[in-house]
């Protein structure tokens, strides 16, 4: 047997002139000085040598396999995180994924309709088509007041095909905001309301409606900007805020819900510029939902304003 700490000195020298040490250090443990010679020395050395050279690639190649064996179980986690579901009976992390929309879209779906208006212009009559979503079981839709103001006949058409007769109840035209109400309808289904004032520009966002009176139409876009306000529109009178967003929102998207991911509405798609793509504009459901409360209490929404006459002061005025 060597001893380790004879070879690591060993290694460190790099001189014939340590010969005496090296054979004063390897001296093999058991046997006498007069039996030891240079040649068994070397012959032990170079053994020594192997046996760390040995030890040295095994442990190196011990290394390498439990590299790939911790690369393998890393894979194998991570493709057990995205098919644990799977593994279970249940959906996969890529299927949930695919289908977040989807899903969306399904908790708004029953709730979204379709309206037609009649409106009397002049000598002619006009038709008029949009969309609009259930607020209330009762019947409540609310819509865009620009698609049933001066209509003399509103035709809504449930996702289930059911057509109703509507009766607007109430509009404001400041804020494009109108209350419909029908009766007879069968399993009228409620949308969830979210909180507008939660969005976050980013965020991944759903339109719902009829556009060229194609029904239950989906498109997606993200909110592109928030508080848009209307003087920046050239609609300053309105003095209102807009969620902005790309989502593609047409002729007969009016009224009709602006969703997020989680199926709630938070907005009422109402407008878009005329001359650039991706530019359009909801409004937020905190502000629609304040002006329907207003409507059902006073009959009209409040503004508060201040006001002053202008008017001439004579010299007979001090």
């Amino acid at each position: 047997m060597v001893c380790p700490s004879s070879s690591l000195s060993l290694s460190s020298s790099s001189s014939s002139s340590s010969s005496s040490s090296f054979s004063s250090s390897f001296l093999p443990f058991g046997s006498s000085s007069k039996s030891f010679s240079y040649r068994a020395a070397a012959k032990a050395h170079r053994a020594d040598k192997r046996m760390w050279a040995g030890r040295a690639i095994f442990g190196g190649v011990a290394l390498g396999v439990g590299s790939n064996v911790a690369l393998a179980s890393l894979s194998r986690s991570h493709t057990s995180m995205c098919e644990a579901m799977s593994d279970s009976g249940g959906p996969s992390f890529r299927q949930q994924l695919r289908y977040t929309i989807s899903d969306a879209v399904e908790r708004v779906a029953a709730s979204v309709v379709s309206i037609s208006c009649t409106k009397n212009e002049m000598w002619m009559t006009v038709g008029v088509a949009g969309s609009g979503f259930i607020i209330d079981s009762d019947g409540t839709i609310l819509t865009n007041a620009h698609v049933v103001e001066g209509s003399s006949e509103v035709l809504v058409t449930l996702q289930d095909g059911q057509q109703l007769v509507g009766r607007v109840e109430n509009y404001d035209s400041l804020s494009d905001v109108a209350i419909v109400k029908i009766k007879g309808g069968k399993s009228l289904h409620a949308a969830t309301l979210g909180k507008s004032s939660d969005l976050r520009v980013g965020e991944w966002i759903i339109a719902y409606g009829s556009p060229g009176e194609l029904k239950d139409t989906v498109t997606v876009g993200i909110v592109s900007a928030l508080l848009r306000q209307s003087s920046e529109l050239g609609l300053g009178a309105r003095r209102m805020s807009y969620i902005q967003t790309d989502a593609a929102i047409n002729q007969g998207n009016s009224g009709g819900p602006l969703i997020n991911l989680d199926g709630e509405v938070v907005g009422i798609s109402t407008m878009k510029a005329a001359y650039l793509d991706g530019i359009s504009f909801a409004i937020p459901i905190d502000l629609a939902m304040d002006m329907v409360r207003q409507m059902q209490k006073y009959g009209c929404v409040r503004r508060p304003h201040l006001g002053m006459k202008i008017a001439t002061i004579s010299p007979m005025v001090h």
